[in-house]
């Protein structure tokens, strides 16, 4: 009897052990389905995450279009870069690393040429400044020399008598007098013009 109750014993332990197992093994599925679902929503926050760079990578190319004839190459790099996304997303499980990596310099070569961009704006923006400089200069000049003509004139015309001189300084002085008028008159519809 003390044998039989010695066996029950050592079966109630072994079906214990046998039971927290079982309930062991229940808590390690339960687990493991946890961190599945949790795997799912961290992959899906990644594509997410994955998906909005994208987008703001496109945002950014949409707007290196407004760029004029130096950026005509980054419009073509551009081109190329999406026609490599797509590519990408066909052949990603292939050779990702080798697309991602094309994408990377193709990024590179528009940053450098967006930076040659700026530097061409910058030496534009300092020749159109020079070239107003000069333009302001040539202006004042003139407007000088129309002044400076019109009292020569003013003095000789005074002094010209129609009797004691030639008629070919008569008609030279005339003819200056046509030409100030219409150099005024140029002058001030170019003043009056918008820029």
């Amino acid at each position: 009897m003390e044998e039989l109750r010695t066996k029950r014993s050592k079966i109630k332990k072994h079906l214990g052990g046998l039971f927290s197992a079982g309930v062991n093994f229940e808590n390690l599925n339960g687990r493991l389905k946890e961190a599945q679902v949790e795997g799912r929503r961290w992959k899906r926050a990644c594509e997410l995450v994955v998906w909005e760079q994208r987008q703001r990578e496109s945002v950014v190319m949409t707007q290196i279009h407004g760029f004029e004839e130096e950026l005509a190459k980054s419009q073509a790099i551009a081109a190329r870069q999406r026609q490599l996304g797509i590519e990408v997303e066909q052949m990603l499980s292939l050779n990702w690393r080798r697309i991602y990596q094309e994408i990377l310099n193709l990024r590179e070569q528009v940053n450098f040429q967006n930076q040659d961009h700026e530097v061409i704006v910058k030496e534009q923006g300092d020749r159109a400044e020079a070239w107003r400089i000069e333009h302001s200069n040539l202006a004042e000049f003139a407007n000088k020399l129309v002044r400076e003509i019109s009292r020569m004139f003013k003095r000789v015309d005074g002094v010209a008598n129609f009797h004691n001189t030639p008629q070919e300084v008569i008609k030279f002085i005339r003819l200056c007098d046509v030409m100030l008028k219409e150099f005024k008159a140029y002058l001030k519809r170019a003043m009056e013009a918008p820029l």
